[in-house]
């Protein structure tokens, strides 16, 4: 099978396909990731094949970004409408109809803010299956702030109208713990197991808990960093535990002189790590709070924008953490997840169900029967 994967240039949004893609493609599948030209690198990194998307100028993104403001409502609206279905999803669309056209794949995967994937697929009559960046009520919330955007971008390409985007929540695959999405288990799967490696760091027999800190890539970039990771550590100095920073690829020298049980890095591979993790601090990114979840690892959520809070109230739901909504609270709440065993209990649990998942490969299967439908 011939399978076309579609991604905005995030890193958080590309990753949820990687576990897909590499699994397929260790079945004897073909695979091609399409993204925007300036991050074709991280595709080739994870050792794909990548095909190049026109984007639009900075100039333009810029512009969405200058209307965004402090109602987070509004925002989110301005960002998955305007700036993911609008500014990305039609400077896309002639990139990706051009990989269906010469590449011809059987079948179309896009993540969930990718649009021009869906549109395309259904443009040229292929199957298309979204995976779901997202747990599933927030993956609704996408489909219905995008929904107008994504219409106007059906009538340039004469596709019918789906004014409350229900096509755009159609057959799904997801790496999402369960427990986020209400305990629905279908069309759920794990990534394969990774082979453990000790966390980085010289740590002389200091066996206190480990806390692993990390704000993603998107955080750490401009203002936020360094001061994000020192405000982390002043909170967390009057804790007896060990810290791990993740400095999302920035350079952890700009935080001077780290306090001794204190190591940084620019990147960790966290699913390596998190398994010696007691606790960890996050933005609440979704990928963050599915892998640190699926490792059994509880979390306190200190978000900053977009998805985030929501993401966040969703571990408080399900007992394996605490959305810090006060950043001053932050020893409070990792002193809770410490000390408070009914947190580790839940993640535990959740990180079971994970377990008992069928491995990422297996969705082939789910394609499969996408494939045949059409082809009837």
């Amino acid at each position: 099978m011939r399978i076309l994967m579609t991604t905005i240039k995030g890193e958080g949004h590309l990753r949820p396909l990687l576990p897909f893609a590499g699994a397929f493609r260790d079945r004897g599948h073909e695979v091609l990731i399409a993204i925007p030209e300036s991050a074709t690198g991280l595709v080739l990194d994870a050792g794909h094949e990548a095909w190049a998307l026109p984007q639009a100028p900075d100039a333009a993104a810029d512009a969405v970004w200058a209307r965004v403001g402090a109602a987070p409502e509004e925002a989110n609206r301005i960002v998955v409408g305007d700036l993911f279905a609008g500014v990305h999803g039609r400077a896309a669309m002639p990139g990706v109809m051009a990989a269906v056209a010469e590449w011809l794949p059987d079948v179309v995967l896009h993540e969930t803010c990718e649009f021009a994937g869906a549109l395309t697929a259904e443009r040229a009559g292929l199957p298309s299956v979204r995976v779901a960046v997202h747990h599933a009520e927030l993956e609704g919330h996408v489909a219905r702030l995008a929904a107008p955007e994504v219409d106007r971008l059906r009538a340039e390409h004469r596709l019918a109208p789906d004014p409350d985007g229900e096509r755009l929540r159609g057959r799904s695959v997801t790496l999402t713990p369960p427990a986020l999405d209400g305990g629905r288990r279908e069309d759920h799967y794990r990534e394969p197991y990774t082979a453990l490696s000790p966390p980085p760091g010289r740590w002389d027999g200091d066996e206190r808990p480990l806390v692993y800190v990390s704000y993603g890539t998107v955080a750490p970039q401009g203002d936020a960093y360094p001061g994000i990771y020192r405000d982390a550590l002043e909170q967390l100095a009057g804790l007896e535990v060990r810290v791990l920073l993740n400095t999302g690829r920035r350079d952890p020298a700009a935080l001077g002189v780290l306090p001794p049980g204190v190591h940084a890095e620019r990147w960790v591979h966290e699913t390596a790590v998190l398994p010696y993790v007691a606790a960890m601090v996050s933005h609440g990114g979704a990928g963050s709070v599915r892998t640190a979840l699926s490792a059994g690892v509880p979390l306190a959520v200190l978000p900053r924008f977009g998805d985030q809070p929501l993401n966040g109230r969703a571990v408080e739901a399900t007992g394996a953490g605490l959305l810090v909504r006060d950043s001053d609270r932050l020893a409070d709440a990792v002193s809770a997840l410490l000390t408070v065993p009914s947190y580790a209990g839940v993640a535990a649990g959740i990180a079971a169900e994970v377990a008992a998942l069928p491995e990422a490969g297996e969705a082939i299967e789910l394609l499969r029967e996408e494939l045949a439908a059409f082809v009837v």
